[in-house]
């Protein structure tokens, strides 16, 4: 144990009852580490120790807390920083990242990697780079079927924590109605997602995601996500047929 390091903190008190009041009061008011700075330990952690190791230490004790989902939620965070420093992304300068000034970032980085989970499963093995290029066409469609909640981003949901868990759960479905081309892969550019995305019809008006219409007056809970999720499907599945393939362009 020579090497183990252990936080202690001393207080030098009066008395018993001022030892026992300063032990309420910090027990009562600490403080957990942000969760998105959870995330970026992660990142490091991986790169430190390796997938493997980490691997086996989720299986110990405590460490299965700290470590839950750690092999998508890197992933996540390699695609969220893509998105983010993209100029021509949907997404540029719009997630907000721990430790950095909000400026006119609209999503927080944990809802963001939170809401890529289905993502994420859907294209397991996939490179982050590849899965970022996917995304970048996805919302970039869905940025020229309904351009004004990206103009005024304050007024819709489109680009809040709603906006981003709906849309990334209908993102599989949506993927399985593209096009194929003559490889019999899935053709998800930009294009290729409009070309079905635009059958989604209410679901990409400014109305349906504007604060006060559908989306706004749901609320901000994950039920309420799941349910605009289930109601865009429903659209899809309403106005479209999908083709069968393998694979995927991008």
């Amino acid at each position: 144990y020579k090497d183990l390091e252990i936080p202690v903190l001393i207080m030098n008190t009066k008395d018993k009852y001022e030892e026992a009041k300063q032990f309420v009061v910090i027990n009562r008011t600490q403080k957990g580490v942000r969760q998105d700075l959870a995330e970026r330990f992660l990142q490091k952690a991986i790169i430190r120790e390796g997938i493997d190791a980490l691997a086996k230490a989720r299986d110990k004790g405590i460490m299965r807390t700290v470590l839950h989902g750690f092999e998508w939620k890197t992933t996540a965070l390699e695609v969220v920083d893509i998105l983010n420093k993209t100029t021509d992304s949907p997404w540029y300068q719009r997630i907000f990242l721990p430790n950095e000034a909000k400026g006119i970032a609209t999503v927080s980085q944990k809802s963001f990697t939170d809401s890529l989970e289905p993502v994420l499963k859907k294209f397991e093995g996939k490179r982050s780079e590849e899965i970022a290029s996917l995304l970048n066409n996805y919302w970039s469609a869905i940025r020229e079927l309904c351009p004004e909640p990206f103009d005024i981003p304050d007024d819709y949901q489109i680009q809040s924590t709603h906006g981003v868990f709906a849309l990334h759960d209908v993102l599989s479905a949506i993927v399985e109605h593209c096009g194929v081309d003559s490889a019999g892969r899935r053709v998800l550019t930009k294009e290729g997602f409009i070309d079905v995305i635009k059958h989604l019809g209410v679901g990409v008006t400014p109305g349906y995601w504007h604060s006060e219409g559908t989306v706004g007056v749901r609320g901000t809970g994950k039920k309420s996500f799941k349910i605009t999720a289930i109601e865009l499907k429903g659209f899809l599945e309403k106005n479209l047929q999908g083709a069968k393939g393998s694979g995927w362009v991008v």
